[in-house]
Order: C-alpha cells, then sequence, then structure tokens
C-alpha cells in the first residue's frame, strides 16, 4: 500500500474528504501512515503477507486481527494514566486507528530527562494485563512461528559469529524456549513491547501501540523484550539504568521459572539486535562482531542464557 490507496482506503470508509497522507517510520511489520481528515487525522495500518521490512519473510495478515481485537480488549482496561488507540474500522487487513499524536518514545523521553519512576507504572499495567482473565487467549501461532525462525534459531550461529565458546550449547537453550513458545502460554501478552511501542504524553500518561503480535503466550516475552531494549538504551544512550529497576518493581515478583525464561527472552532479543537481522535502528547499528560494545553485548546475553539471571541493573 502506497500513500495515495492510504488516502483512498481513508476516505472510502471513514466517507470524509480524506487530505495528505503520511508514511510513518520506525515498525518493521506493517505498512503504517497519518493520513489528515477534517479536524485531526487518523492512523491507517497495512499488514501485508510479510514482514513490511523484510518482504523475504513471509507473515500472515491475520495479525490485524489480532491486533483489532486485542484493542477492543485494551479499550475495556483503558484509564487516564495508561491508553491505546480507539480502533474506528477494520477491513480485512487494513485497520484504520485513533492517532494519538507525536508524544515521544519511552527510550527518548527518559533520555531528555524523564523520570524513570514513571516506567514503574508501565510494569503494574503489565502485571494487570498478564493476569487479567477476561482477555482474548488465541495463540498468535505466525508470530511464534516468525520469532523461533529469525530469533531463537539464529543465537546459535550469531554467537558462533561472534566466537563464542559456548555458541552451541547456548544456542540450544534458544531454540528449546522458541519451541516452548511456539505453544502458546497461559497469559495474554502485549507482544511487541518495547521503547517505540509506548509513548509518555504531555500530561504524563502511557500511550501503548502496535498490538498486531499480542496473543496467548509466556510472560517472558513481554518483560525480556523491554528489559532487554531499556539496557541497551542505558548502555549506549545515556537512557538511566534505574529504568530497569523501576519497570521490574512495578511489575512484581516473578517464579523462578519465569525469571529464567525472561533473562533468556532478554539474551535472544539482544543478539539479534547487536549482530543478527534487526541490528539495522538499533543502537549497535553498523558496529562490527570485534567492536567492544558488541563483545561486551554478546557477553552479558551470553551470561543470562547460561545462568538464567538478568544481569544487575
Amino acid at each position: 500500500m502506497d500513500e495515495a490507496a492510504a488516502r483512498a482506503h481513508v476516505a472510502a470508509r471513514l466517507r470524509v474528504a480524506a487530505g495528505p497522507a503520511t508514511r510513518l517510520t520506525g515498525g518493521k511489520i506493517n505498512h503504517v501512515f497519518r493520513v489528515a481528515v477534517p479536524g485531526s487525522s487518523v492512523v491507517l495500518k497495512h499488514s501485508p503477507p510479510h514482514l513490511a521490512s523484510l518482504p523475504a519473510v513471509a507473515l500472515d495478515p491475520i495479525r490485524a486481527d489480532f491486533e483489532a481485537r486485542a484493542l477492543r480488549f485494551a479499550e475495556t482496561r483503558a484509564d487516564r494514566r495508561v491508553r491505546c488507540p480507539r480502533l474506528l474500522d477494520q477491513v480485512g487487513p487494513t485497520l484504520i486507528l485513533e492517532d494519538l499524536g507525536d508524544a515521544p518514545a519511552l527510550d527518548g523521553w527518559l533520555a531528555a530527562g524523564g523520570d524513570p519512576a514513571l516506567v514503574a507504572r508501565l510494569g503494574a499495567w503489565l502485571r494487570g494485563l498478564h493476569a487479567d482473565a477476561t482477555a482474548p487467549l488465541d495463540i498468535n501461532r505466525d508470530i511464534q512461528a516468525v520469532r523461533l525462525t529469525v530469533q531463537y534459531a539464529e543465537i546459535g550461529p550469531l554467537l558462533a559469529r561472534a566466537g563464542h565458546a559456548d555458541a552451541a550449547a547456548l544456542g540450544a537453550v534458544a531454540l528449546a524456549l522458541g519451541r516452548r513458545f511456539l505453544g502458546g502460554g497461559p497469559v495474554f501478552l502485549m507482544g511487541d513491547l518495547w521503547p517505540p511501542s509506548v509513548r509518555v504524553s504531555a500530561e504524563g500518561s502511557l500511550q501503548v501501540l502496535d498490538w498486531e503480535m499480542s496473543g496467548r503466550g509466556h510472560l517472558a516475552q513481554d518483560l525480556g523484550h523491554l528489559l532487554a531494549h531499556l539496557w541497551m538504551g542505558a548502555t549506549r544512550q545515556g537512557l538511566p539504568v534505574a529504568a530497569q529497576a523501576a519497570f521490574l518493581q512495578g511489575y512484581g515478583p516473578l517464579d523462578p521459572q519465569d525469571a529464567a525464561q525472561t533473562a533468556a527472552h532478554f539474551a535472544c532479543e539482544l543478539l539479534v539486535r547487536v549482530l543478527g537481522p534487526f541490528q539495522a535502528g538499533s543502537p549497535y547499528d553498523g558496529l562490527p562482531v570485534a567492536h567492544p560494545a558488541v563483545q561486551a553485548a554478546v557477553a552479558v546475553a551470553a551470561a543470562a542464557l547460561k545462568t538464567g539471571r538478568l544481569p544487575a541493573p
């Protein structure tokens, strides 16, 4: 879908005189546009049958249905402190969403001096999401299958490329984790919890976007995912280290299995951002394997996989 098609779709579905459409950047999964409508704007999100950023990787457009259901559910849980965009329309793989504006992403907000204590609120909200028995609990099998292929199955080769002595054994740990996650789990996941999916409004409320990876799974994927990005941000972009501790404090205690799985997913997310297919746009973009920052991150990831423990903030 291009800008002209996005504008035409909004005009036809909302029956308004749609203005210019602007492609939004940052996401890797879908095509996303901001489209002007009288007095405001909306966001159009189109899910192609592949990763938008990696057309060679097939991905079922059914992810748009997962996002639509998640947004309907999230709207029932919204409050003035944490909210999500309202779903305005859906036609197959194309959604029209409320435009929440240009609030800064969580990492940019923290880097600009935002109080890391706010991240505890995000942790508490996530705990409530995971515990909500009314949530839609379908397994997002296609998303998990892609993750198994492009993330968990790649950990052994990535560690080998980095020269790590335990590459094969740690790769087997990651692969077993991905296979376990493929079967779903006991909680409702947001599924894509990283700083660009969390915005902070001028009033200090949190906005949680991008729900196409939601579905039934293991809480480790939400926790480990955000913690990996907070760790990278603290290491490479000046984010406060306290944000990691605040998030975990807000979420609350983990049982030993969840803690170990969180550490393992943290490691897998860190490695694909440091060395793998998602290095582009990460704080490690363009750094060679031998770079000290890359080697330090590899050591942290390998330790988390080996011990089942997160690094100390």
